[in-house]
């Protein structure tokens, strides 16, 4: 399990569950500030949010946890678009934490879920 959370116990959480098959569950924790922080670097595409931006952004299923990442393989494109430059501190390391997972699972043909707790 990464852990990007531990510090902030009490506050919200945001969790990153990745399957694949024969392999056990790997658990990324994240404060929901550090994960708010970078959500808001994600652009608009064609005038319409996409990807992991678009239940983000419409609060669409986002708190009826935990929901499965749908097209994992353009959420990874969309997150190697984030500008990082910039962010609050803690926020580049968890943004290559979560992208190395993204990566990781969709190249094994696995599923990444999220949940908030």
């Amino acid at each position: 399990m990464r852990d990007f959370y531990e510090g902030f116990e009490g506050e919200p959480e945001i969790r990153f569950v990745a399957k694949v098959k024969g392999v056990p569950d790997q658990v990324l924790r994240i404060w929901d500030g550090y994960f708010d922080s970078i959500m808001a670097r994600i652009e608009l595409k064609g005038g319409q949010w996409t990807g992991l931006a678009l239940p983000y952004h419409l609060c669409e299923g986002w708190h009826d946890a935990p929901w499965k990442i749908e097209s994992l393989d353009s959420v990874v494109d969309q997150w190697r678009q984030i500008r990082t430059d910039g962010l609050p501190a803690g926020c580049g390391k968890v943004h290559v934490a979560i992208l190395e997972l993204l990566t990781s699972v969709d190249a094994a043909g696995g599923e990444v879920w999220i949940s908030e707790e």
